[in-house]
């Protein structure tokens, strides 16, 4: 039924384009060209309705389809872009981590003397590894002990370091201390993910 619908609708339309054109074409025709008889009107309006039915083909053929084609891309592609910021994110983010584990790393194996996280004889006191983390790399850096920041470039509304403060509750905690196992993904730092 709707088929039978559509294609009525579709045989109207090309008609009054049909005899829209045959009117057109008497009105612009050359003088004397349509003379002698109806014949060359007939097939000018014959041949401009067969154009309109064959438009109207291809726009039901192609254009509806490619609209749903580039809509398709159009997701796709919106898709690669959110999947292309992530990766560049996780890339930013392993060069954080890389470059802080050779910095402390680099300076010996860690170990707490009273309370105070060392690294060698380095003691994580001061925040220039942080600094120069953050100053290469962008974003944030913060070195704990256990769920303590010992240092980190994360700063109040004030412009204060966020030292002495502890790791909200969540996924972050759950996996870093009670599981061992790094965590990558979204935090609750003082509030804000």
């Amino acid at each position: 039924m709707m088929g039978s619908l559509k294609a009525k609708v579709m045989a109207g339309l090309a008609g009054i384009l049909g005899v829209a054109g045959a009117c057109a074409a008497a009105s612009l025709a050359p003088p004397g060209w349509l003379g002698g008889g109806g014949a060359r009107a007939g097939i000018l309006a014959l041949l401009l309705a067969v154009a309109a039915g064959i438009a109207i083909a291809v726009w039901r053929a192609v254009l509806i389809p490619l609209t749903a084609v580039l809509g398709t891309l159009d997701a796709w592609t919106r898709e690669a872009t959110a999947l292309d910021t992530i990766a560049k994110a996780q890339s930013k983010l392993d060069a954080n981590l890389g470059l802080l584990r050779d910095l402390l790393y680099g300076k010996g194996d860690p170990h707490v003397v009273d309370g105070t996280l060392y690294f060698g004889d380095y003691a994580v006191a001061t925040n220039d590894i942080v600094d120069v983390v953050q100053a290469t790399h962008g974003g944030s850096a913060t070195i704990f002990l256990g769920d303590l920041r010992v240092s980190t470039t994360i700063k109040d509304p004030s412009g204060k370091r966020q030292i002495g403060t502890r790791l909200a509750q969540g996924p972050a905690h759950e996996t870093t201390l009670k599981q061992g196992r790094s965590y990558r993904g979204e935090a609750d730092i003082f509030g804000e993910v």
